[in-house]
This record gives structure tokens, sequence and C-alpha cells, in this order.
């Protein structure tokens, strides 16, 4: 069993290393401002359960959205940076909660995407 702590904040700072794709490239950010950072918390949920999971990885996707956003709709160049961000954010959170229900979730989500 995770720890509460580890389950809770397990997505702290996910959005890190995707964050500081785009913080050279969004003009809102300031280099004192470093990427952006996001938690999504889960304590409420079962992951056994698939609803739960789902619930779960719509959170995860609200936040990796809200970090990597970049005004991608703009610039093609921006819109290249968002995608990545998107991805590496996402893979790592889904990395970070270790459940396969989620991992599912994420796999046929990044297969609807591709087409």
């Amino acid at each position: 069993m995770k720890s509460t702590i580890g389950k809770c904040y397990a997505l702290a700072g996910v959005a890190l290393l995707a964050a500081s794709l785009t913080a050279n490239l969004a003009s809102a950010a300031t280099p004192d401002e470093g990427p952006k950072q996001s938690v999504v918390k889960y304590s409420d949920l079962d992951l056994s359960r698939p609803k739960d999971a789902h619930r779960l990885y719509s959170r995860i996707k609200r936040a990796a959205r809200q970090v990597c956003d970049n005004n991608p709709s703009s610039d093609l160049r921006l819109l290249k940076a968002y995608e990545s961000c998107m991805a590496r954010a996402l893979n790592d959170a889904v990395e970070r909660v270790q459940s396969v229900k989620v991992a599912e979730i994420h796999q046929a989500d990044m297969r609807f995407s591709r087409n």
C-alpha cells in the first residue's frame, strides 16, 4: 500500500519537466517564475474502480492543460510545444500514479488522439 502522502501528492511536480518545455515560449512567464506545477489529489478515489480511475485521468488531463497552456492556437511552434508538454505531463503523471487501470485509460486516450 502506498503512503497517503505519496498517494495524495504523487503528481506534485508532474508538470515540472513538461512545463519547462514551454516556459521559454509562454509570453506570460517571466524567468523568475520557473516552470508551472500542479498537484492532483486523489485520496478520495479508489483506483481499483474503473469510474474512479477515469475520474483521476480526467483530473490529470485538466491539470496538464492548465500547466501546458501557452495559447497554442496562435502559432504552430507553440502548438508543437503544447503537444509535447501535454504528452510528457500525462506520461509522467500516469507513471507516478502506478495504477494499471489509469495506465490503460491513458494508452487508449493516446491511441484515440493519434487517429
